[in-house]
C-alpha cells in the first residue's frame, strides 16, 4: 500500500476518534434539555412529632447575683446550700456593730427623754391643780362681798330710820313738843348711823377691789403654770433624738445585705474582710421549683405552645427529667447554649422556651447544667424544611 493511502487512512481514523471524544451540543438552542444531575433536587419531605434542642437548668426566677453598695464585708451570716427567706439578713457590712451600738444608745436617750417629759408633765399638772385650787378658793371671796353688801344695806336701813327719827324730833321741837335732849339723842343716833353706813360702804369697796385683784392674779398664775408645763416639755429634745434614731436605723439597714426573695444560697463569692465593689456577695436561686430554658430555632417556634410535655437528659443526671412547657418567649436573640458540637452555629437565632420541671430529688443540684431537651409537639403535617434553620456561621 502506498504511503499516500496510509496517510489518508490515518487521517480518517484520527477524525473519527476526535468526533467521539468531543462534547455534544444540542442541535437547536430552543430544544428542551433533558434531566441533568447538576439541577437542584427538591427539598426532603419531613415529619416530626418532637423538637430536640439544647437548654440549661435554672431555678425559678433564675440565678440572682446578690450584691450591695461598696463596702467591707464584716460578717457573712449564711452558708452554701442554706435555705433563706425573703428579707433575711445574709451579711453585715463594715461598721454594722458600731452603728448598732450607736442606735442602742440613741434609743436609750429617747426613753430617758420620754421619762423626763412624764416627770415634767406630772409636776406641771400638780402645779396647775394647785393654781386652780387657789383660784377656786378666791372665787369663794364673792360670798364675803355679798356679806359686806348685806352689812352695808342694813346700815343704810338704820341710817334712813335715824334720819326719819331726827326729822320727827326736829319738827316736834319746833312745836315745843319735844325736849332738847331728845333732839340731841336723835341727832347723835343719826350721826352714828351715818358713820356706820360710810364705813360699811368703804369696807365693801375695799373687799371688792381686793377680791378682783386676787382672782385676776390667780388666773394669771394658772396660765403661767400651764405655759411652764409646755416649756418644760419642749426643753426635752425628744424630736431630735427620735430623728437621730431614724437616721441610725437607716444606716444600720444599709449595712445589712438581705435576701430579696425565698431561695437557696448556691455559691458564696465573698468572705469577711473582702471589699464588695463590682463583685457580688453570693448567688441565690429558688430551687424549690426548677426549670429548663430551651433554645428553639426561630423557624420551629410556631410548633410550640404551653402545656406540651418535655424530657430533659444529660449524662451527668442520675435520671431523666420531665416537665411541661410553661412559657414561649417573645424575643429572638443569638443562642448562648452550644453543647459540645464544634460545628454549632454560634449566630443561630432562637427563642427561649421555659419548661417547668416536675418534682425531682436531684434537679436542684444541677443549676446551669446544659442538657438535651426534647419537646413533644405531636404529629404535624409533612412539608419542606425551612431554609432559615440553616444559619450561616
Amino acid at each position: 500500500m502506498s504511503r499516500k493511502v496510509l496517510f489518508l487512512v490515518g487521517a480518517l481514523l484520527c477524525g473519527v476518534a476526535g468526533w467521539f471524544a468531543s462534547p455534544r451540543l444540542p442541535t437547536s438552542p430552543l430544544a428542551p434539555e433533558g434531566p441533568s444531575s447538576a439541577a437542584p433536587a427538591p427539598k426532603a419531605e419531613i415529619s416530626r412529632d418532637a423538637i430536640s434542642t439544647l437548654g440549661r437548668l435554672v431555678p425559678r426566677g433564675g440565678i440572682l447575683d446578690i450584691s450591695a453598695a461598696d463596702g467591707l464585708v464584716e460578717r457573712v451570716l449564711v452558708k452554701e446550700s442554706q435555705q433563706v427567706k425573703a428579707g433575711e439578713a445574709l451579711a453585715y457590712l463594715q461598721r454594722h456593730d458600731t452603728i448598732s451600738a450607736e442606735l442602742a444608745h440613741a434609743r436609750a436617750r429617747v426613753e430617758e427623754a420620754k421619762e423626763q417629759i412624764v416627770v415634767e408633765t406630772n409636776l406641771g399638772l400638780s402645779r396647775i391643780a394647785e393654781a386652780q385650787a387657789k383660784l377656786d378658793r378666791l372665787s369663794l371671796g364673792q360670798l364675803e362681798v355679798e356679806r359686806a353688801e348685806s352689812v352695808r344695806d342694813a346700815s343704810k336701813v338704820v341710817l334712813d330710820s335715824a334720819q326719819e327719827q331726827l326729822k320727827r324730833f326736829l319738827a316736834l321741837h319746833k312745836e315745843n313738843a319735844a325736849r332738847e335732849q331728845e333732839v340731841s339723842d336723835a341727832r347723835n343716833a343719826f350721826s352714828s348711823a351715818q358713820e356706820t353706813y360710810r364705813q360699811a360702804e368703804i369696807s365693801l369697796k375695799i373687799l371688792k377691789r381686793q377680791t378682783e385683784f386676787d382672782v385676776t392674779a390667780a388666773k394669771a398664775n394658772l396660765e403661767v403654770t400651764k405655759a411652764n408645763l409646755e416649756v418644760g416639755k419642749a426643753s426635752v429634745p425628744l424630736s431630735s433624738l427620735e430623728q437621730q434614731v431614724l437616721l441610725l436605723e437607716r444606716r444600720l439597714e444599709a449595712s445589712v445585705v438581705r435576701s430579696p426573695r425565698d431561695g437557696q444560697v448556691l455559691k458564696l463569692l465573698a468572705q469577711p474582710g473582702e471589699v464588695l465593689g463590682r463583685r457580688s456577695l453570693l448567688k441565690l436561686g429558688d430551687t424549690s421549683q426548677m426549670y429548663a430554658i430551651a433554645e428553639v430555632y426561630q423557624t420551629d417556634i410556631r410548633y410550640l405552645k404551653p402545656g406540651q410535655k418535655a424530657t430533659i437528659t444529660n449524662a451527668a443526671l442520675p435520671g431523666e427529667l420531665t416537665g411541661v412547657v410553661e412559657e414561649v418567649g417573645l424575643l429572638i436573640f443569638k443562642s448562648d447554649v452550644f453543647g459540645d458540637d464544634p460545628t454549632a452555629a454560634i449566630n443561630a437565632r432562637v427563642f427561649q422556651v421555659l419548661v417547668r420541671l416536675d418534682p425531682s430529688d436531684f434537679a436542684a443540684r444541677f443549676n446551669n447544667l446544659e442538657a438535651n431537651v426534647v419537646i413533644e409537639i405531636g404529629p404535624r403535617e409533612s412539608g419542606p424544611e425551612p431554609e432559615a434553620t440553616k444559619v450561616p456561621k
